[in-house]
């Protein structure tokens, strides 16, 4: 078992229309635990994470707790199942989320990858999604 402890930043595109913004930049610090298994790979973490807005015209505060599941494969990829149950204190509602990703570390401090999301509940802020992104690891 391992601490796990982060900071997300998320930067507002700048086109919500277009799924493409959340309509503010923001930081998300977390914590929680990391419970590996040497076996397999797997790595269970369940967290809790804060999103705070600080910048653009939407309102973000939501705290969430979050269960991911990492499963290394093949030469540096891995699949992650990611799933997240925030309540939102601007609006009082529960926006959940379920997301998949699939990545590749490029080297030791970099790694690419793509998703699939899907938002859950009658609070939902989307109904499905997929993206790219850029990972640094320090």
């Amino acid at each position: 078992m391992r601490t796990a402890v982060g900071l997300e930043w998320i930067y507002d595109l700048g086109d919500t229309n277009k799924g493409i913004g959340t309509g503010s930049d923001q930081l998300g610090p977390l914590a929680g635990v990391a419970f590996a298994n040497s076996k397999t790979g797997l790595t269970l973490i369940p967290l809790i994470q804060h999103f705070e807005s600080y910048n653009g015209d939407a309102d973000i505060s939501q705290t969430a707790i979050r269960l991911i599941a990492l499963q290394p494969f093949g030469e540096g990829w891995w699949v992650k199942a990611d799933l997240k149950t925030p309540y939102d204190w601007e609006n009082n509602a529960w926006p959940a989320s379920a997301e998949v990703q699939v990545g590749k570390n490029l080297n030791d401090k970099v790694a690419m990858y793509a998703d699939v999301l899907l938002g859950l509940g009658d609070d939902r802020a989307f109904e499905q999604g997929v993206g790219v992104g850029v990972r640094f690891k320090y």
